[in-house]
């Protein structure tokens, strides 16, 4: 079950259509009805998100904040509270499926721009920044190695780009190819496996 959680007055379409197992509410007391493996998906209108996140945790749900001002600030609270996802309370129906795909997976979903931002904060919390991480004996050609430098510095795909005077589908084409010979699955798992050399 999903059990989307808002506030009077704002509904985004695509929750109601989401599942057929899908309940909109604006009443915290139907987080009752959450279950072991259920998603509760919070609105951060609602004034007691946070208790809410904590509850379903508790309950060994899988928890998505969505945010109307989506901000960094937000998003570290709701992770460190034990959400699994974070996102625009805005987002289409097949957002919202990649985005329970990914926490139900136990993985963790944050808007793109947030990932890039926290990669480039992990470079430099581990002190990556000052130094020239080497990405010998890894398996990647020069130019795979010159993105995974841009990625350690926060880049987004178009500045990668810019940067290697290459079309955005190239720098694309590369980070797929770098996932698949790391076996990672994302920016920041390939920051921390770089870094940590």
């Amino acid at each position: 079950m999903d059990i989307f959680v808002s506030t009077k007055g704002f509904r985004n379409s695509a929750w109601a259509e989401f599942s057929s197992r899908s309940l909109v509410t604006e009443a915290p007391s139907d987080l009752s009805k959450l279950k072991q493996g259920d998603t509760l998906w919070v609105l951060t209108l609602q004034n007691t998100w946070r208790e809410m996140v904590l509850e379903a945790v508790k309950k060994e749900c899988h928890v998505v904040v969505m945010s109307t001002l989506p901000n960094a600030r937000e998003m570290e609270t709701a992770i460190n509270s034990g959400a699994s996802g974070y996102c625009p309370a805005i987002t289409d129906k097949d957002t919202l499926h990649a985005i329970k795909m990914a926490v139900t997976k136990d993985s963790i979903w944050i808007p793109a721009k947030f990932l890039r931002q926290l990669t480039g904060s992990v470079t430099e919390l581990m002190n990556g920044e000052n130094r020239n991480s080497d990405c010998a004996g890894l398996g990647l050609s020069e130019r795979e190695a010159d993105v995974v430098q841009l990625i350690l510095k926060g880049y987004s795909n178009a500045e990668i780009a810019a940067a290697l005077f290459v079309a955005e589908r190239t720098v694309k084409d590369h980070l797929t190819n770098i996932f698949k010979k790391l076996n990672v699955k994302d920016r920041l798992q390939l920051a921390l496996l770089v870094l940590k050399r």
